[in-house]
């Protein structure tokens, strides 16, 4: 509410004291009427958790790992022996899918003879090199 406006003598201070001192009750009532009931529900709220902790679970395989990106090891080695060569310039792999720049279209050919890796685009670049979309052959 507005503090008291001394300029406007009209309305008296006791008013708006009493205005004050009610709104704070009536907080205060609900801020107790709100602790009580999350006093209450402790107990329950608890005991539904220790419940749910202690059940056994019953069929493990239904559980599987939800983290999006497995590395799988082979993967790794797969990249590495297939495109630390000569003809690679450069290589982005992420998730088992990249670019490789190549400076010439026959070291393309060469890429395209691994049964492992798969080109999917071909892109020339404006410094004259060759772009590839590579990804895994599985």
């Amino acid at each position: 509410m507005k503090k008291y406006m001394k300029n406007k003598d009209f309305i008296p201070e006791k008013f708006y004291d009493k205005i004050e001192v009610n709104k704070n009750k009536t907080e205060n009532r609900i801020f107790t009427l709100f602790l009580i009931i999350n006093l209450l529900l402790i107990p329950f709220t608890t005991k539904s958790m220790s419940e749910i902790k202690e059940k056994p679970i019953d069929n493990k395989s239904a559980i599987y790992d939800s983290r999006p990106n497995k590395i799988n090891s082979n993967d790794i080695k797969i990249w590495i022996e297939n495109m630390l060569k000569d003809e690679v310039e450069e290589a982005y792999i992420a998730n088992n899918n990249g670019e490789v720049v190549v400076n010439d279209i026959d070291k393309i050919d060469e890429l395209s003879l691994n049964s492992l890796i798969k080109i999917s685009d071909v892109n020339l670049n404006s410094n004259g090199k060759y772009k590839l979309g590579v990804s895994l052959n599985e």
